[in-house]
């Protein structure tokens, strides 16, 4: 059977040698332009390098054969022929590669070296490949067989075209050149880039405001676009039979030289700008000339910039902008914007964006006419604000673009706070090419059609690729179909999206009081999405971390392990709100998607259901019937009350004493301005069954509990599609109810409505492991940490379940690493200590949980695994003091029963540990301390089996 990977060899031999002789043909062309043809020249000495490498490749295999079989071994007729070949090869490659050195214009004798090194080459390759058909008889390579006879029979008409002479006329010098467009003012460094039109298509369009959009063509011509951040482009359009030539400033970012962006507003009366913001769509073939203008940014004479704009004037700038970020300079820059409202903000997450991968960068946004919420700059442009953002006047360069009116005035502050007037570079599109000189060319040139869309000039017919290049691309398309499905696993698999992070959105109000309406819509939207089963949507803790950052894109989504990111900003103006979100692809930082969203307040959730919809469709997620639905469904809420709900998950996420009491008082306040709100019952209810936990201490468990399952209920029967609220109930019916059934349901309906709530896995595995079920209480506990990676308590409680399925060594790495995301988190040094314990590292233990406790304010968890670690490592005197402490800090609301019959357990006096867990049955305690290896003493002890029993758990 033919060996696969010497065919590939083989024919890539071939292939080069035949793409060689046809570059160099073309090459030789009189029609092609000096860019061309050094491009070519290029790229036939980079496959004159690779063809070198791969005949040294097969000459090393034939030595290798012709070790194996002797030199006085009788040697294939194949073989033979191979050697003789080479052996021809080999001066030959030589000779050429000294004549294209040393006798650079001798273009007939390197034609006919590349046609002699093709024919050997394939002869090389054919003769071989031909005689193993011949003499294969195995049925099973039949296919292979056939396959490869065809590729054979593709490189005979490769060859033979090669030899062919395609008869075509010489175009003169004079009548192949192409008409000079003249620029007035500043010349280009590469001139010779503005004498001939680009041909651009319309690729992608993106809305910027209500009346600007940008659209981004791409370079359909040989020449790639060459401009300096700044200039503009002309282009001709033909409307209604008329033929206008526009101006428009570059957008993009020079270092793209394969396509260009602009971003027109649209203007009244104004046919073309009406035209490409209402009716372009991708397809729109368009010719353009340029760059021209002498307003650009040159990194080389420009150290320092100010960049002071108005309105659409934000459009070179920004092209400054993405330049700056690309090539990564340290430029210093200040933007001064001036617009008239918030909603005429052009590029507003850009800005954003740019804020925070450019250190030296800073933007002062102000409204002409700002509405009454608005906390930011208002006004116009006066010497008070230039001087109060920009200082060292005399060291920056000052670039100025915007409305006449608007420039005019810039520049009399300039000069009225001494600034030299030849710092101060300023937008003109006066001196773009009127008609008569660039602006007839596509009229002078016959070979130009109008489409009959009423807008678009098709660009010039190219002449067809010659034949050998034709074939050439048959030859490659062939062995791509051969070979797909023998190669497909070393292919890269196309993106495929299914881990997300919602970063914060920001608050654009610059109000610091309205944060909590900016957080609130990050919940939800973290809500909605993780609805979506088949996708990773990281918890609210875990991107918290990463408020204000500045972090690059890439390696947060590294440390979150997530395949994309949605970043944005909130606006909320009176009753308006306006959400602007953006898909970022995490490892290359690509914006995949972006786009606005405006509404009523009370239309808020419909708002955020349409942003998780959209983001599903850009990352082609199947959505079940159920998911659809839930995305859809969003009622109108109480516009007070939803603020007031903002307010209490605001606090409530905080997960302090003081945060929580605040969060009760925010969740009442919404159920008295909205008494059917469900997702207000969530919230109270949530914040109860915090509010009754050890660490907290705010209300006794006996108190809080029943509390949390009532509003639990209320939120149920108001809406039963509220997975917090059936966590809620879960978690009343397991640690108060002892109802470990009916908590398992209530969780497993939770995380059925909503696979990505952490808090759902979480305290799932906590009433999986009260049911005796271990393993399966660890797979939940890290879908838990995969949902939630930064989250501390639930990483502290991963390594508690490691240390109930006797994985003392992970549990050692998993508290190690809790303490390396935050040293002062008690829990962690606790769980830390736990495991050192447990390995029997007594001393190691003792040092850990006294961090716990001095962190945690000696709270009684980690009180009693100290008084243990005291007790393992003979220390009865220190484990009794701690002990009556915790004797002494017991009251009627809270007798830290179950933790001191933990301590009375590690000492072996099972009396007086039965005696304060039956003091903890009547307390009603949460069982889950049950769980912990502190009571492993009395799990033999016969009344404890008893108590296990009452409590409802398995003995």
């Amino acid at each position: 059977m033919l060996n696969i990977s010497a065919i590939v060899a083989g024919i890539a031999f071939v292939t080069l040698a035949a793409t060689n002789v046809v570059v160099m043909l073309e090459a030789s062309q009189p029609s092609r332009n000096g860019t061309t043809r050094t491009r070519l020249i290029a790229l036939h000495k980079a496959g004159g390098y690779l063809f070198v490498i791969l005949l040294c490749i097969m000459a090393y295999s034939m030595s290798q054969r012709l070790a194996g079989l002797g030199i006085t071994g009788h040697l294939p007729t194949p073989l033979v022929l191979h050697i003789v070949l080479v052996l021809v090869l080999v001066p030959l490659l030589f000779l050429k590669i000294l004549i294209a050195r040393r006798y650079k214009h001798s273009h007939s004798s390197l034609k006919a070296l590349g046609i002699a090194i093709f024919v050997i080459s394939f002869a090389l390759v054919s003769i071989p490949t031909l005689s193993e058909i011949l003499r294969s008889a195995n049925p099973g390579s039949v296919g292979l067989r056939l396959a490869t006879g065809v590729l054979v029979a593709v490189c005979l008409v490769q060859c033979a075209s090669v030899f062919r002479k395609r008869k075509q006329p010489h175009a003169s010098a004079e009548s192949s050149r192409i008409p000079e467009i003249p620029a007035r003012g500043a010349r280009l460094n590469r001139h010779e880039s503005s004498k001939s039109p680009m041909h651009l298509l319309l690729s992608q369009t993106e809305q910027q405001t209500h009346d600007t959009k940008t659209l981004r063509f791409q370079v359909l011509s040989e020449r790639p676009l060459c401009a300096k951040p700044g200039q503009f482009l002309t282009f001709q359009w033909t409307i209604e039979g008329q033929r206008v030539t526009r101006s428009y400033t570059i957008s993009s970012s020079p270092v793209h030289q394969n396509h260009v962006e602009i971003t027109p507003k649209r203007m009244e009366n104004g046919c073309v700008s009406i035209f490409l913001n209402e009716r372009a769509m991708p397809g729109l073939a368009v010719d353009a000339s340029g760059p021209y203008g002498q307003f650009y940014f040159d990194e080389t004479l420009h150290k320092s910039i100010v960049l002071i704009a108005a309105g659409s004037g934000i459009t070179p700038m920004i092209s400054m902008l993405r330049y700056i970020n690309d090539l990564e300079l340290a430029t210093p820059v200040t933007l001064l914007y001036c617009v008239r409202t918030g909603a005429d903000i052009i590029f507003e997450n850009e800005l954003v964006r740019l804020s925070r991968s450019l250190p030296n960068f800073t933007y002062e946004v102000c409204l002409s006419r700002p509405d009454p919420t608005w906390k930011g700059r208002s006004g116009r442009l006066t010497e008070g604000f230039v001087s109060e953002k920009v200082t060292d006047l005399a060291s920056h360069t000052f670039f100025l673009c915007g409305p006449k009116g608007f420039m005019d005035n810039a520049r009399q502050i300039l000069s009225t706070l001494g600034v030299n007037q030849d710092r101060i570079l300023q937008e003109s599109f006066g001196e773009e090419p009127v008609a008569g000189e660039a602006g007839d060319l596509l009229a002078a040139d016959p070979g130009h059609k109008i489409q009959d869309i009423g807008l678009a000039v098709a660009r010039q017919r190219r002449p067809w690729p010659t034949r050998r290049v034709i074939v050439a691309l048959a030859l490659v398309l062939s062995l791509l179909i051969f070979f797909a499905g023998r190669f497909r696993s070393y292919i890269p698999a196309p993106l495929d999206i299914r881990s997300i992070a919602v970063l914060p959105l920001e608050n654009l109000s610059g109000d610091a009081s309205q944060n909590y309406f900016a957080d609130g819509m990050t919940d939800e939207l973290i809500t909605d999405l993780a609805q979506i089963s088949a996708l990773r949507v990281i918890s609210r803790t875990s991107v918290m971390v990463y408020k204000g950052a500045r972090k690059p894109l890439p390696q947060i989504a590294r440390e979150l392990n997530v395949d994309a990111v949605v970043e944005g900003t909130v606006l909320r103006s009176g009753e308006q709100v306006r959400i602007t979100a953006q898909l970022i692809e995490a490892s290359t930082d690509k914006h995949l998607w972006s786009q606005s969203y405006e509404g009523e307040l009370r239309d808020t959730l419909a708002l955020q259901n349409r942003v998780a919809s959209a983001i599903a469709d850009q990352i082609r997620i199947n959505l079940t019937p159920r998911e659809q639905a839930a995305l859809k469904r969003a009622k109108a809420v109480n516009p007070e009350a939803y603020q007031s709900y903002l307010k209490g998950r605001y606090f409530w996420n905080k997960r302090t004493a003081d945060g929580l009491k605040a969060a009760l008082a925010y969740f009442n306040q919404a159920i008295e301005e909205d008494p059917e709100y469900p997702q207000a019952y969530s919230g109270l209810a949530d914040t109860y069954a915090l509010l009754g936990d050890w660490q907290y201490g705010v209300m006794s468990f006996k108190e809080a509990l029943p509390q949390a399952k009532a509003a639990a209920i209320k939120a149920l029967e108001l809406d039963s599609s509220l997975s917090e609220a059936h966590t809620s109930l879960g978690y009343s019916l397991r640690a108060f109810d002892w109802d470990f059934d009916s908590a398992g349901k209530e969780f497993r309906r939770a995380i059925e409505i909503n696979p990505g709530y952490a808090t759902a896995h979480h305290w799932n595995a906590m009433n999986l492991g009260l049911l005796g079920r271990p393993k399966e209480a660890l797979v939940e506990m890290r879908k838990a940490e995969n949902l939630d990676p930064l989250s501390l308590i639930i990483n502290a409680d991963l390594a508690e379940f490691l240390l109930l399925t006797h994985s003392y060594d992970e549990s050692v790495e998993q508290g190690r690493k809790i303490i390396e995301m935050d040293s002062t988190f008690a829990i962690g040094h606790k769980q830390l200590g736990d495991a050192y314990l447990l390995k029997q590292m007594d001393k190691e233990a003792v040092a850990e949980l006294q961090k716990a406790v001095r962190l945690s304010g000696g709270s009684p968890i980690c009180t009693a695994d100290l008084a243990r670690a005291y007790v393992a490592s003979g220390k009865m005197n220190e484990a009794m003091k701690l002990l009556s402490d915790l004797e002494k800090r017991s009251n009627a609301d809270l007798t830290n029963a179950p933790h001191i019959a933990m301590i009375y357990a590690s000492m072996g006096n099972n009396d007086q540990a039965m005696h304060w867990l039956e003091k903890a049955y009547e307390e009603r305690f949460n069982p889950s301390i049950l769980l912990r290896s502190g009571f492993d003493p009395l799990r033999s002890d016969p009344r404890f089996e008893e108590f296990m029993h009452r409590v409802g758990l398995p003995e």
